[in-house]
């Protein structure tokens, strides 16, 4: 009769599941170690940092630096940014460098896009 089961003699055969799909002819999967994973990115990072120009990244007179707080929005402003679902979350929670501190002051202008920066560390 025929047996059921696993095959003991085809070590050949592909692990295929829903999560491991069949790759096409010729394609290998690669098991990287995390030690190499690790290399590659601090390698890639460190291809990033190298690649500012210090004639146009960091110079001082490319963000100046404010003296005195900025004066309050107009109310057509306020009215923009109250009736943006991002804008309004915003309202006296910004703050602005000035000199060497950070104060509190509302936005200026009612940005139509927004660019959020999340980061965290473990």
């Amino acid at each position: 009769g025929a047996r059921l089961g696993k095959q003991s003699g085809n070590r050949s055969a592909p692990n295929i599941s829903p999560h491991n799909p069949p790759l096409p002819p010729g394609v290998t999967r690669l098991q990287m170690k995390p030690r190499k994973l690790t290399a590659i990115a601090s390698a890639g990072l460190l291809l990033l940092a190298s690649c500012g120009d210090p004639a146009t990244t960091g110079s001082d007179d490319s963000a100046p630096v404010l003296q005195q707080p900025p004066p309050p929005p107009s109310p057509e402003v306020l009215a923009a940014l109250k009736g943006q679902p991002f804008g309004s979350k915003l309202l006296g929670r910004t703050r602005y460098l000035v000199g060497e501190e950070y104060v509190a002051a509302d936005l200026q202008k009612a940005p139509r896009y927004y660019l959020l920066n999340f980061s965290g560390s473990f």
